[in-house]
């Protein structure tokens, strides 16, 4: 593994992939150095199978930035000490990799700023990166749930205690080289009482830190469920919506209107032709500047086209729509199959 050396004021990135999602992460690293022009980064793949043709189109995106060095690090998955695969099958391991990245970059860098691959930076990060987080594990932007996921309960959450979303991080490696994530993750998944969901990470996560971690403004990932709330509910009915988070209606409001990270949370994703986001555009904007131009969209499947059909047409009338109707229908949406 060659890394390059940490200059002071240096911001540092890392990303996860596999040939399966190469596309995506170098659409995110071009938008993040694009809109980030006047701050010298050093870039982590962490990759696991990465054919030469993938790195090859992600260093040669990346190639016209002169402020961003690119490091590539194959991870050896016995660091993983068996944990299954990852969230719904779509990145196997290395939707974990981010737990390896003290002992992998411990020694390079006190901090680093995570993020997946399915996100775009549309903002600077210098703000972010300048966060103190000296006495905090790492920080996060909270993910608002609807009540009837389950999600707070599950990994032992109270109902006002925010739940953080895993896609962007700002990690204190110095912190967390003190915690074998990797082996407290899989205690946790053999917990049959937790409940967890399948392979996702981010409960894993939310229930080993609990505490410990900053919560950050909502502008810093901005994901499906904000872009909802301020849809679907506006700003002055937030609060009596069916759902469970500690930010203020106002602020969500200010993070969708000026969002700094934009997190395609969900399916579909807006490489899929059946993704409805009205921020889809800016991942194609991106996309066409890099290697991967002219890469076809995915079909999407048909049922999913048709549910986020469905979906815009309630926002597009939701002012028509009484709150407690509103409220019935995403906890219909939310139901597990079979319930009533």
């Amino acid at each position: 593994m060659a890394v390059v050396e940490q200059a002071p004021g240096t911001i540092s990135v890392a990303i996860a992939t596999n040939a399966l999602y190469a596309r995506h992460a170098t659409i995110t690293l071009f938008s993040l150095c694009q809109n980030n022009p006047a701050e010298s980064m050093n870039l982590y793949v962490l990759c696991a199978g990465l054919d030469a043709a993938s790195r090859r189109n992600i260093e040669e995106s990346l190639s016209e930035f002169d402020h961003a060095r690119v490091s590539f690090i194959d991870v050896d998955d016995s660091l993983l000490h068996g944990l299954e695969t990852g969230f719904q099958g779509r990145r196997d391991r290395t939707n974990y990799f981010r737990l390896l990245l003290p002992q992998l970059l411990g020694e390079v860098t006190d901090k680093i700023v995570y993020l997946d691959s399915d996100v775009v930076v549309v903002g600077e990060i210098r703000s972010l990166w300048d966060q103190v987080i000296d006495e905090y594990y790492f920080a996060a932007v909270e993910n608002p749930w609807h009540r009837l996921a389950g999600r707070h309960s599950r990994v032992g959450l109270e109902a006002d205690a925010p739940y953080f979303n895993s896609g962007l991080m700002l990690l204190n490696l110095k912190k967390m080289q003190n915690v074998d994530q990797v082996r407290r993750i899989a205690r946790i998944k053999a917990d049959e009482q937790l409940r967890l969901m399948r392979g996702s990470d981010m409960d894993l996560l939310n229930a080993m830190f609990k505490t410990g971690w900053l919560k950050l403004e909502p502008k810093w990932n901005v994901n499906n469920t904000h872009l909802f709330l301020v849809e679907f509910y506006m700003e002055s009915r937030m609060e009596s919506a069916e759902y469970l988070f500690t930010d203020s209606p106002r602020a969500i409001c200010a993070a969708v209107a000026n969002p700094s990270i934009i997190h395609f949370t969900g399916l579909p994703k807006p490489w899929e032709s059946s993704c409805a986001h009205p921020l889809k555009g800016l991942y194609w904007l991106y996309h066409e500047q890099t290697r991967w131009r002219g890469t076809p969209m995915l079909k999407g499947h048909s049922l999913i086209s048709l549910r986020e059909r469905l979906i815009r047409l309630f926002i597009g009338i939701q002012r028509l729509i009484p709150l407690r109707i509103k409220n019935w229908m995403v906890a219909k949406a939310y139901r597990e199959p079979g319930a009533r």
